[in-house]
């Protein structure tokens, strides 16, 4: 074995676990809930969930390639995004771009690929999930929280 290859043989043995977790993008919680328990609102349309995640994506990785402080990238990419998406459907899912400034080693890595692969296969996986829940006829049952008491209906006896 060359000692390049024996190099990036041992990195991969020590880096076994960082490679899944390069494609989860922590956004999608946020839109898997809206995407099946609000399926009829806005924001939970395919538009909203793939461009939104995506446009904000790409926002977070170009503000993270120019300003390198993070704490202030992140406030750069929020209202970046904000502004960019705020004539559209689109605008709820903020901490997108909140993951390319934050994300650490993998998303740095991946740079302008980003946007692309995690989040939009991310996206496109979760819209057709959200569409085969739907034409199955499944739903999710929103309940209330007191619960509330029911009363039978009275008859005319007493």
């Amino acid at each position: 074995m060359c000692p390049a290859s024996m190099k990036q043989h041992s990195w991969l043995r020590a880096n076994r676990r960082a490679a899944p977790m390069a494609l989860l993008v922590a956004p999608m919680g946020a839109s898997a809930m809206l995407l099946f328990a609000v399926p009829s609102s806005p924001v939970a349309q395919p538009w909203s969930i793939m461009g939104g995640n995506s446009i904000f994506a790409l926002v977070g990785v170009t503000v993270a390639h120019f300003v390198h402080d993070p704490v202030i990238a992140s406030g750069f990419a929020v209202a970046l995004a904000i502004a960019t998406t705020s004539s559209r459907a689109a605008c709820i899912r903020r901490a997108t771009a909140l993951t390319p400034v934050l994300g650490g080693p993998a998303v740095v890595s991946a740079g302008f690929l980003f946007p692309f692969v995690p989040v939009a296969l991310n996206s496109a996986v979760l819209v057709a999930l959200g569409f085969i829940f739907r034409c199955h006829g499944a739903t999710i049952r929103m309940s209330t929280w007191p619960p509330q008491t029911i009363t039978a209906p009275r008859t005319g006896r007493q």
